[in-house]
């Protein structure tokens, strides 16, 4: 069982084609923050640091370079899964699920028409997306039509991101191909964009020194080039800041959370005490303690919760949640059961959060 709270929420240059005259994305306000959000230097309160999705139990292992983007858009509502909490990261992603990708990440739906291509049903999912982006010049298709269906390659994707960054009044230079060896197999019509999103450091190759422009691009692979094209500077480039983490407090998840005195050799990952935890006009911030364990002994019968022997009371908006895979419970249980440990995050004398482990 999965329910969360999405306080994450995609940049507001990211959200907007700005030479289109778009307003920005509103932020979050304290107020949408949890009780922790706004609490300091709080003795017993944690943060959970996910190694892998919270959202799709595939994106783990083997995804450590994907599963942050795929969560940040997530959040953002940008992406979905294939269902049973799956997003299929491997799978290399059709034209049409691409371009719904894009409309959703720079919310183009006061741009959307009918599509005239031919094989764009009206009512297909993916209509009011391509509908849009040929509107904007985004898409073009061959012979009158899209293909949305089809397998989109690396280089297509990235000449599709390419028309739609130059929508937002980006400009960027002309980046070096030099260490690649296959960039003979770059087509002519793509190699302009190329050039550009290395130079903007969105595109960094496949491994091996290659491009593999003509090979699908997959799930995880267009997360994370759209990733980096929605965290461009003013410039342009896309910097990678480690720093930045997702954090999961009770059943809200966020985002793009920057760590305060960021340490490169710390793993930040698992159950840290949270000292503080706040939002300001650059997003949000955190400061972490120590590791802890989820150890103490909790049971819970009759209504009453008792921690390591102590009975505590509990908040009427208690958020129980298995941190293996990271799901929300219905209601605390006993570790008489399946569970068998748990930590319990406290404010002021009431229990607020129950981390529990299997």
């Amino acid at each position: 069982m999965r329910k969360f709270k999405l306080a994450a929420c995609l940049t507001a240059a990211a959200m907007m084609i700005l030479s289109l005259g778009r307003t920005p994305a509103a932020q979050a306000s304290q107020a949408d923050l949890s009780p922790a959000a706004v609490q300091t230097n709080s003795a017993n309160y944690y943060a959970y640091l996910p190694n892998h999705s919270i959202y799709f139990v595939d994106a783990g292992e083997g995804f450590a370079w994907a599963y942050r983007a795929i969560d940040y858009l997530a959040g953002g509502g940008v992406v979905s899964g294939v269902g049973d909490h799956l997003f299929a990261p491997g799978k290399p992603i059709t034209r049409a699920d691409f371009m719904v990708m894009l409309y959703r990440a720079y919310d183009m739906s006061d741009y959307s028409r009918t599509a005239t291509f031919s094989d764009v049903p009206a009512d297909a999912y993916y209509a009011e997306a391509v509908g849009a982006a040929e509107t904007l010049g985004i898409a073009a298709g061959s012979s009158g039509q899209f293909l949305p269906e089809q397998e989109i390659t690396r280089q297509d994707a990235m000449v599709f991101l390419k028309r739609t960054l130059d929508l937002t009044g980006l400009q960027f230079g002309t980046g070096s191909l030099a260490g690649y060896t296959d960039t003979a197999k770059v087509s002519d019509y793509a190699a302009e964009a190329v050039s550009a999103l290395s130079w903007a450091n969105i595109i960094s190759g496949s491994g091996d020194s290659l491009l593999n422009p003509e090979k699908p691009i997959t799930r995880a692979e267009m997360a994370a080039l759209l990733y980096r094209a929605l965290h461009l500077s003013s410039d342009g480039i896309y910097v990678h800041r480690p720093e930045l983490v997702n954090v999961c407090i009770g059943d809200t998840i966020y985002t793009d959370v920057q760590i305060i005195d960021y340490k490169e050799e710390e793993p930040y990952q698992g159950l840290v005490r949270c000292l503080t935890f706040y939002q300001n006009g650059d997003g949000y911030f955190i400061e972490l303690g120590g590791a802890e364990e989820i150890d103490q002994q909790v049971t819970y019968e009759g209504g009453r919760l008792t921690v390591d022997g102590k009975v505590m009371a509990l908040s009427s908006d208690v958020v129980c949640v298995d941190v293996s895979p990271y799901s929300t419970l219905d209601a605390p249980v006993s570790t008489g059961g399946h569970y068998q440990t748990a930590r319990v995050a406290t404010l002021g004398e009431l229990v607020t959060e129950i981390y529990y482990q299997a």
